[in-house]
């Protein structure tokens, strides 16, 4: 009886041995397909920062260009009130109100 009994704990152990290992590989392999998902989207996130920078220089140029273009707007339109007044002063001269 108690042989058969130690036979018997004997094949449980090894059953549960083989279960676990069965376990750990199936743990593992999970954890491989888990890290590899994860490499994809760190990978994919890395690709879209890069674009997102890119395109924010591209804004911040455009910015950049945009006040230029005013910049030199407002110094033409005070060129032209300059010149403005001192055509109204020139014509007054000849024409006075």
């Amino acid at each position: 009886f108690i042989r058969g009994n130690l036979t018997f704990c004997l094949l449980n152990m090894h059953v549960e041995n083989l279960t676990l290992t069965a376990l750990l590989k199936y743990i593992r392999s999970d954890a491989k397909k888990k890290n590899e998902a994860l490499n994809d989207q760190i990978e994919e996130l890395n690709r879209t920062l890069k674009a997102t920078e890119k395109r924010t220089e591209e804004i911040l140029q455009e910015k950049e260009n945009v006040m230029k273009e005013l910049d030199e707007r407002q110094t033409l339109i005070q060129k032209n009130e300059q010149e403005c007044i001192a055509l109204t002063k020139f014509a007054h001269t000849f024409f006075p109100v």
